[in-house]
């Protein structure tokens, strides 16, 4: 549990005056790379998400994306840089929960066609995202990041896979090369 990050939104969320009577800390996820703390408020649910510094980046990617994409990103109410924290208000079912209850073909091709749109967008806002510090993972560079990231298999497998997978995952390293 990350005392000071729930503090700070704890603070904040009293001084705007949205704190419920029930407003209990709630960790609901907690991985490697961010914690998320529901909170409920007099205005619905809010999540602290925070993150290690390195993914600290997150909301300032969400606010130029909220410019073109105001409807399909969260909504930062508060951000707190020391902290590597954010305040977001509820965006809904995660896709991960969503799919836990049954796997739907079309649900998942709009999230995709979405995210593609976001993505090929993103081109033209390329600089906005390097000037804020995005690494650099253009199609040239994915298949050094491909070996990185499934050399590292205790995060992998933390993120829900199995060694099969993994295995799957590692068969097809020369296919990504190739393809990229």
């Amino acid at each position: 549990m990350n005392i000071p990050s729930q503090q700070w939104a704890i603070n904040y969320l009293k001084s705007q005056g949205d704190l419920s009577s029930h407003f209990l800390p709630e960790i609901i996820q907690s991985v490697p790379w961010s914690e998320v703390t529901r909170f409920e408020t007099t205005k619905g649910f809010v999540y602290l998400k925070k993150t290690p510094s390195a993914l600290s980046l997150e909301p300032n990617v969400i606010k130029i994306l909220s410019e073109k994409y105001p409807t399909e990103v969260p909504v930062i109410i508060a951000f707190n840089k020391e902290l590597n924290c954010f305040l977001m208000r509820d965006s809904g079912v995660p896709l991960r929960q969503f799919f836990q209850a049954g796997f739907q073909s079309e649900f998942l091709y709009q999230a995709i066609k979405i995210y593609t749109a976001m993505q090929l967008s993103a081109i033209d806002n390329l600089n906005a995202f390097i000037e804020i510090g995005v690494p650099d993972w253009r199609l040239e560079k994915l298949p050094e990041l491909y070996r990185y990231y499934i050399a590292h298999e205790e995060l992998l497998i933390s993120d829900g896979l199995t060694p099969n997978e993994l295995e799957k995952l590692r068969q097809l390293q020369s296919e990504v090369t190739r393809l990229c």
